[in-house]
Order: structure tokens, then C-alpha cells, then sequence
């Protein structure tokens, strides 16, 4: 297992990151980035079109799943879930360093497309994730708490 210069996990697109249990075995949270694309603009929640204000669109598809055991492990509170904002992810270059990634815009973007923004212990989902940032970011993290997480490279050859 490969981790980048900032601690995440290297991903290649279609490759999923996991978190496992305590028992090393069940894993409780999976993600998946499926495919990316770029884009200048996307089709608005009111029918109009959304043009990018940090430079493109970059919209990922993505799976995920939190298995139901999720809500047993220590620590998760009365009402556990997991993040799947959009805010939950950023852009970052080659070296890591994170980029504008989130805009009004990238919020009006697509409506019935996108992925559940929280999921709950038994629960999958499968949709679109709209970020705004430069062109030809190179990287796309997902680290909800800041705390370590998953990076895909998006210029894959």
C-alpha cells in the first residue's frame, strides 16, 4: 500500500478504498471512484446551465457503501453516518497541495445524478460528486475529518 506525500492512501481510478473493522477482516466503508470528467459547464437543478467559477467542473463518479455493522463499532454516537459531501473531497496537484475545489456553481450542478450526500449503516449509493476547480487538477482526496484518507490520481496514462 503506497501513501502520497500529505499520508493518503494512493487509489487508481476504479480501485475502491476501505475502512476495516477491529476485526481486520469486515469492512465497514467503501468508496469507490469509478471515472472523472471535466467540464466548462453542467446542467443546473432549475434547467438553466452552470458555467465552472474556479476554472472546470470535475465530476467524479463514484460508489460507496457502509455496511451495517458501522453503527456497532465504538465511539459512532446515537445517530452514525458517513460524509459524502461534496466537501468531503478536494483537488490537489502533483505534490499534494490542495486547490479551490468547491464553489455556488459546483452545488447547482446535476440533481437526480448525484450520490447520497450522508450514508447511513446498511446503506449504498452511486452518483456524481461536482467539484470546481483549476483545470487539469491532478488529484482528487477524500479525507472528511482531515485525518488521513483515500487519493486517486486523475491523469492516470
Amino acid at each position: 500500500m503506497s501513501t502520497s506525500d500529505a499520508g493518503h492512501v494512493v487509489k487508481e481510478l476504479g480501485e475502491s478504498g476501505g475502512l476495516v473493522a477491529a476485526d481486520g477482516e469486515t469492512i465497514v466503508f467503501e468508496l469507490t471512484v469509478e471515472e472523472v470528467e471535466e467540464r466548462a459547464t453542467c446542467p443546473g437543478r432549475t434547467g438553466d446551465v452552470v458555467r465552472a467559477e474556479n476554472g472546470a467542473f470535475v465530476v467524479l463518479t463514484v460508489t460507496a457503501a457502509l455496511d451495517a455493522s458501522y453503527a456497532e463499532i465504538p465511539g459512532q454516537g446515537e445517530d452514525p453516518f458517513m460524509p459524502l459531501l461534496a466537501e468531503s473531497f478536494h483537488l490537489a496537484d502533483s505534490s499534494g497541495a490542495e486547490l479551490p475545489s468547491h464553489s455556488d456553481a459546483a452545488w447547482l450542478c446535476f440533481e437526480e445524478e448525484l450520490a447520497r450526500s450522508f450514508l447511513d449503516p446498511g446503506m449504498e449509493t452511486s452518483g456524481l460528486i461536482v467539484l470546481d476547480g483549476p483545470a487539469g487538477a491532478e488529484r482528487v482526496v477524500f479525507d472528511p475529518d482531515g485525518t488521513g484518507g483515500w487519493v486517486w490520481d486523475l491523469r492516470a496514462d
